[in-house]
């Protein structure tokens, strides 16, 4: 199988190519990358038609869409330059019936509901960013294309933003710092990146397109939570509230039926992963 793997660099493209069962994978990235798993290397501009007429040139089998330039940053302008990329990407990725495109989309896509969400449940209040993945899953289906679409939940893991809760907690805790949480109370769907890796691989190894896909742990879980047990992982002690506000998580039904997909890692094996695998900055 001839799989296509963009945003190589990135913090879900590189947990991928550390965690696939693939073993040849052409990989798209903006810097260089090294990995055991890639095969052939395309080290480029996405936003460049050229470029991306000499990638489609090999007619791979899948793609996946894991580029997304300027993140965290989730502003208007940003939101809207990664949409002007994968309509470009689309236009002419499309030409080739064959290619399944498997699309990383977010739980930012339902907005403001504080609930059990599934595939089906209609957003609101939704941000810009959310609105975005909105219109490309809407560019998306009416390219025609065989797709599938993860909305992906608040994901953690090696790789992940250096000013993210995890690595934030660590640093502040080993120079002696006082741990600042504004609302342990406030909750969310964590989950852990192995676990979206897994689905991923599910969906490599299946020829469903059935849209829509929910990717998240159907748990949600306070950042006092989170708190407490990366002290407890670090041998401190707990202190903070773990009582879960009203939160948007996951009904992950849908993966589980026609994927034969769980999450394998609880809150806990995936945070001492993920303090194991990172580094002190």
């Amino acid at each position: 199988m001839k799989i296509l793997l963009t945003g190589a660099d990135g913090f879900i493209g590189k947990n991928f190519l550390d965690n696939t069962s693939f073993n040849s994978v052409f990989a798209v990235s903006r810097s260089s990358i090294e990995s055991d798993k890639i095969y052939q290397k395309y080290t480029g501009d996405l936003t460049d038609k050229n470029f991306i007429k000499e990638i489609a040139l090999e007619k791979f089998d899948v793609i996946i869409h894991a580029a997304w330039s300027g993140l965290p940053n989730r502003t208007e302008d940003v939101n809207l330059f990664n949409f002007n990329m994968y309509r470009n990407m689309i236009d002419i990725l499309s030409k080739n019936p064959d290619t399944k495109h498997i699309f990383l989309g977010s739980c930012l896509e339902y907005g403001n509901n504080k609930r059990k969400v599934n595939e089906d449940t209609q957003g609101i209040k939704i941000d810009d960013f959310g609105q975005t993945k909105l219109k490309l899953l809407k560019y998306i289906e009416s390219s025609r294309i065989n797709y599938n679409w993860l909305r992906i939940f608040y994901v953690f893991g090696p790789y992940q933003h250096t000013n993210s809760l995890v690595r934030t907690m660590q640093r502040d805790i080993n120079y002696g710092r006082k741990i600042v949480i504004s609302n342990p109370n406030k909750a969310h769907d964590f989950i852990y990146i192995k676990d979206v890796i897994s689905l991923i691989d599910k969906m490599l190894n299946t020829n469903l397109n059935k849209g829509l896909y929910n990717c998240g742990s159907g748990i949600p879980v306070s950042i006092g939570k989170i708190a407490n047990t990366i002290l407890t992982i670090m041998l401190k002690n707990s202190k903070f509230e773990e009582e879960p506000d009203l939160a948007l998580f996951a009904d992950i039904n849908k993966a589980k039926r026609d994927l034969n997909w769980s999450p394998n890692y609880s809150l806990e094996s995936g945070l001492i992963d993920t303090l194991k695998m990172i580094k002190n900055d």
